[in-house]
């Protein structure tokens, strides 16, 4: 079951007391939109390197992790990694003028005045977009496989209208 119903919210750090500028630019982000998202976050984990995030009243099956710039949505049971349901990443390159994600085509790609602009598009608003479809759709996890060696999850969707 992916419902938790007393899974407990904590409350967030300030977000100038971060050593990662990508881990304060979240914080910042989190706290002007914590209104839109569908499911509210949780604070599971803070380390000068990482954060791990939980979703209130969820199943601590799925978390979100936020690395460097990157989030990922692992799924892990009995402390295996079974899947990545998502992965959002960026890869900030400096250019005159602002920042631009260096893995995107150069013909296509958006320039940000900041870094930070450049991860809340590119990384915090599909993790947004995502926690409210997919994840927010949601009733199950479905894992499958063999730990050690291939295993596979997905988010079971609500099918029921």
């Amino acid at each position: 079951m992916i419902h938790e119903p007393g899974a407990r919210c904590t409350s967030w750090p300030h977000w100038r007391h971060c050593r990662r500028r990508v881990h304060g630019a979240f914080f910042q982000w989190y706290a002007a939109s914590e209104q839109r998202f569908a499911i509210k976050l949780e604070l599971l984990k803070r380390t000068d390197t990482c954060l791990e995030i939980g979703f209130r009243k969820f199943n601590r099956v799925v978390t979100a992790t936020l690395v460097d710039g990157e989030m990922s949505i692992p799924v892990i049971w009995e402390g295996i990694c079974w899947d990545v349901l998502c992965w959002f990443e960026t890869y900030p390159k400096r250019i005159p003028g602002g920042y631009v994600c260096d893995e995107c085509p150069e013909d296509s790609r958006p320039t940000f005045p900041t870094r930070e602009a450049l991860w809340r598009a590119e990384v915090f608003e599909p993790f947004l977009e995502w926690v409210n479809g997919d994840l927010a759709n949601a009733v199950a996890v479905s894992i499958s496989g063999s730990p050690g060696r291939i295993t596979w999850a997905r988010l079971v969707p609500n099918t029921i209208e």
